[in-house]
């Protein structure tokens, strides 16, 4: 969405009639299923991205199996620290 954007204000309205391949990052910023989440999250904050696609498969054609945004991988991180808080605290709680 960004790369449209920056794309609209260069040139303006006629962005809207050009091929998404003339205007999108290439090569496209992408992670596979495995990615650890604060990897993930490192690259979006490094490259300054939005959404990140998940794509599978080794070779020449990698099959897009989904897309992660900043808010997915904050939302994750948030909630596996309150689970190991949580851990912790039943821990001291049972010593």
């Amino acid at each position: 969405e960004r790369d449209l954007l920056y794309c609209r204000a260069q040139v303006g309205v006629a962005a809207l009639d050009r091929p998404v391949s003339e205007l999108m990052t290439s090569p496209v910023i992408s992670v596979r299923r495995d990615t650890a989440v604060l990897d993930a999250l490192a690259l979006i904050t490094e490259r300054r991205i939005r959404h990140l696609p998940v794509l599978q498969g080794d070779g020449g054609h990698p099959v897009l199996i989904g897309f992660l945004s900043i808010g997915d991988l904050v939302k994750y991180r948030l909630e596996k620290m309150e689970r190991e808080a949580e851990a912790m605290r039943d821990y001291i709680r049972g010593a």
